[in-house]
């Protein structure tokens, strides 16, 4: 394998492997969020961010090693390469680290799915301990139904 081949696998495995721990990291965000752990998820995000970075940082430079090999840097760069290199090291890490990012996207939108539905229930409980619930349609003097708005006043004190 020539040197470009080398490096490529080099930083596909770890580009593995940080993938595989960000997956880690979304599966245990998705329990705590199902389990609504507010105070551990602000800790997993701040690891998210983390390994986001590290993969950013990763891919930057393969593409820099892919355009180094006088390559484009990006996936059909890297399939261009593997296809004149016959690399099939390179070709199944490739494989497993595009599968591993179709797996994170798939779980980081569940998990968004499931923030959604956290908001959305907090949302409705504010809203009816602002008693901006409509508590049903009345007929009112001239006969025609109106929708009427309970409201309450918080007094604090």
């Amino acid at each position: 394998m020539s040197t470009f081949g080398t490096r490529l696998l080099e930083n596909l495995d770890e580009e593995n492997q940080a993938i595989h721990n960000l997956v880690k990291l979304i599966q245990d965000e998705q329990a705590l969020l199902i389990d609504a752990n507010i105070e551990e998820i602000k800790q997993i995000v701040e690891q998210k961010a983390q390994h986001v970075a590290k993969l950013a940082e990763l891919s930057n430079k393969r593409h820099l090693i892919l355009a180094m090999a006088g390559h484009q840097p990006d996936e059909t760069g890297m399939q261009t390469w593997i296809q004149q290199n016959s690399a099939h090291a390179v070709n199944d890490a490739w494989q497993a680290l595009l599968g591993q990012v179709k797996a994170a996207k798939e779980l980081n939108h569940t998990n968004g799915l499931l923030i959604n539905t956290h908001l959305s229930r907090n949302q409705n409980t504010l809203n009816v301990l602002r008693g901006s619930t409509k508590t049903g349609n009345f007929y009112g003097p001239d006969g025609k139904t109106s929708s009427v708005t309970k409201s309450r006043s918080i007094v604090a004190g």
